[in-house]
């Protein structure tokens, strides 16, 4: 997929733009090729001179390449603050500039432009990340959410874009650094959920009616990269997982596709400050689409929330799909450890 990201904020320091790495890197996580545009940075001019007004008008090569872009993508990455119920004036125009007439929409033929346009973009969903020191409450009761107007009906609606989600982050002055951090989980969570290859999968909290499911996906997981040493008193904890997990200071996800539960990851307490990654399984028919990062950023997100700052794995030599993937999501080898017949790998992540 082609993913177009663009970002509207002024200091390289800003939440905004920790948004659009973690969108960035969870798009390449996925396979997909990015084109991402940071504006301040890049000084787009916003402004709009009237020789570009006409559908047909000749554009500058940096307006080209933004419409090429854009015309192109499969999905849709916006970031901006809330500023005064609107996008900072630098986005502001760049949709006058690049979502124009020929590019983004069309009007029918014999409509002089009172009609209704037919959107042009060919991507399938939009995701826009907004920030804001407003509360939700105050947003929605005062002011009406004017940004959801504009990006879903407005913008991306009438260009052709049905599925639009937006989320907003705040209060941003009050916010803990733990805070953010699980907020950046909830951006990349969300890329994969949106942009990940297939139908995406719903994912939700264990529940006792799913151990049957569970148990299966377990086994069929460890036997196909042929890492099951057999059942016995070590999968205990998935016989009482509202002990071990949900009550202990942890969390236990399942992944639910069409019904089937296909992926699933659990969370341990090691101790206050550290918790252990346990459990990760997704179907083979299902792998490569995202899935098993979707499960991991959320419980990477929910150790976020429980307070803990180190999140602590293994696995055997064997799945070395599994090396690739953890490391590729952040965690460090940190040594080496025996378990029966197997040779395992310990593996940590810092979420400070």
């Amino acid at each position: 997929m082609n993913i177009s990201i663009i970002l509207a904020h002024p200091q390289p320091e800003s939440f905004n733009h920790a948004i659009a790495q973690a969108a960035t890197r969870a798009c390449l996580d996925l396979g997909h090729h990015v084109a991402a545009h940071d504006l301040y940075a890049e000084g787009f001019d916003p402004l709009l001179p009237g020789g570009e007004i006409p559908s047909e008008a000749h554009l500058p090569p940096p307006i080209q390449q933004h419409c090429d872009e854009i015309a192109a993508a499969d999905g849709i990455v916006i970031v901006h603050p809330n500023w005064w119920g609107m996008p900072p004036a630098i986005l502001k125009g760049w949709v006058d500039r690049v979502i124009r007439p020929g590019v983004a929409y069309q009007f029918a033929e014999g409509d002089g432009g009172e009609g209704v346009p037919i959107g042009l973009l060919r991507a399938r969903a939009a995701l826009v990340f907004n920030t804001c020191n407003t509360l939700r409450e105050r947003e929605l009761r005062v002011f009406g959410d004017p940004l959801e107007t504009l990006w879903r009906g407005c913008i991306f609606d009438l260009c052709g874009v049905k599925v639009v989600h937006r989320r907003t982050f705040g209060v941003m002055v009050t916010s803990a650094p733990e805070q953010r951090q699980a907020w950046l989980a909830q951006v990349k969570a969300a890329v994969h959920r949106v942009f990940g290859d297939g139908p995406s999968i719903h994912i939700r909290r264990y529940e006792p009616a799913d151990h049957d499911a569970v148990w299966a996906l377990h086994n069929l997981a460890l036997n196909r990269v042929n890492a099951h040493g057999g059942n016995g008193a070590w999968d205990n904890d998935l016989y009482h997982v509202g002990e071990v997990y949900l009550g202990g200071g942890g969390e236990f996800l399942v992944g639910v596709l069409q019904g089937r539960i296909v992926a699933m990851g659990a969370l341990r307490r090691a101790d206050a400050e550290c918790a252990e990654i346990k459990r990760m399984r997704v179907h083979p028919d299902v792998q490569r689409r995202g899935y098993g990062s979707a499960i991991l950023h959320a419980l990477e997100a929910r150790a976020v929330e429980l307070g803990y700052r180190t999140l602590s794995l293994d696995t055997t030599t064997r799945q070395t799909a599994a090396h690739a993937f953890y490391r590729r999501h952040g965690y460090r080898d940190i040594g080496r450890d025996r378990y029966a017949e197997f040779e395992l790998i310990l593996y940590q992540k810092s979420l400070s």
